[in-house]
């Protein structure tokens, strides 16, 4: 991720703080229910569907006169943009972690994740797809282990009473395991 990146990605997720809108630009809030009669907390569907959701659909974006650009319209204000369709979505993953650090940081918890099928009654992605764009499910990079949030905690707290990164400790942990 460039400079230029990272600090747009700063900005923007700032904004989502501020109640702003997918942008970083002020609105209204919507009502609090909105769609989330759907949803329990924790992110768990009542649609009868037992797993966390544990990916946010994105929405890939092209204005002829800028960037690519992925918004995610169950976290406002993150964002992430870059040269090509395939950069962008890598760029949404790491955007994603980082909002979801701030989230947690700020001692809040996260969105529960709604599907395709409720977010197309959402105005905002309605539009969106109307107009080309495209709904693209975006994976915590840390989702591809399969891990749930407490087991991630537990890795968090392991690597920092080590002195490691996440990503440093389980290499460790899966190189010893295979050296045997």
């Amino acid at each position: 991720m460039d400079d230029a990146t990272v600090q747009g990605t700063a900005r923007h997720l700032r904004a989502s703080r501020a109640g702003g809108d997918r942008r970083g630009a002020a609105r209204p809030r919507r009502p609090s229910g909105r769609d989330r009669a759907k949803h329990r907390p924790g992110g768990r569907l009542d649609e009868g569907e037992a797993g966390i959701v544990t990916a946010y659909v994105g929405i890939l974006e092209k204005d002829p006169t800028s960037l690519w650009g992925v918004w995610f319209p169950d976290l406002p204000g993150c964002i992430a943009a870059a040269e090509t369709a395939d950069a962008t979505v890598i760029q949404a993953a790491e955007a994603l972690v980082q909002w979801m650090a701030l989230i947690e940081e700020d001692g809040r918890t996260l969105p529960p994740a709604r599907t395709i099928e409720v977010l197309r009654q959402d105005v905002d992605v309605s539009q969106a797809l109307a107009a080309g764009h495209a709904a693209v499910v975006i994976r915590p990079p840390f989702d591809e282990l399969g891990l749930d949030e407490t087991a991630i905690r537990a890795i968090d707290s392991a690597a920092e009473r080590r002195g490691l990164s996440r990503r440093d400790l389980v290499r460790e942990m899966v190189l010893n395991q295979i050296a045997v």
